[in-house]
């Protein structure tokens, strides 16, 4: 069994979640499941990268929904997003500042060689 590893997040190498890439090869699904803090840490960046004009998206029409009517709810000493109202859906917003932060807080070198990992 082979997988490709991608720093920041975690490859699950259960044999009925291979899918292909339509290049014959097999992949495995990645999930990243971020902890309270990193959550509250990845809003905490979002919204300071869009607060310094560091970070503009394309008008969507979710994400501009979600962030007009999303609340701040207290996660530890942070803060992460809830809903408005019970029409309004957050998880665009969530998943815009979880990956911002994965791209900024991942070691990966873009000019490193990839290698293939062999999982027992």
């Amino acid at each position: 069994m082979r997988a490709f590893g991608f720093a920041g997040v975690g490859l699950r190498a259960v044999g009925d979640d291979r899918v292909g890439d339509g290049l014959g090869r097999q992949v495995y699904e990645r999930i990243v499941t971020p902890t309270s803090r990193q959550v509250a840490d990845a809003v905490s960046m979002f919204e300071q990268a869009i607060n310094d004009h560091r970070l503009t998206h394309f008008d969507q029409p979710g994400l501009n929904d979600a962030a007009a009517h999303a609340k701040h709810r207290k996660i530890g000493d942070g803060y992460g997003y809830e809903p408005g109202d019970q029409n309004t859906d957050v998880m665009p917003l969530e998943a815009a500042a979880l990956a911002y932060w994965n791209q900024k807080t991942s070691r990966r070198d873009p000019d490193r060689k990839q290698r293939m990992v062999r999982l027992a």
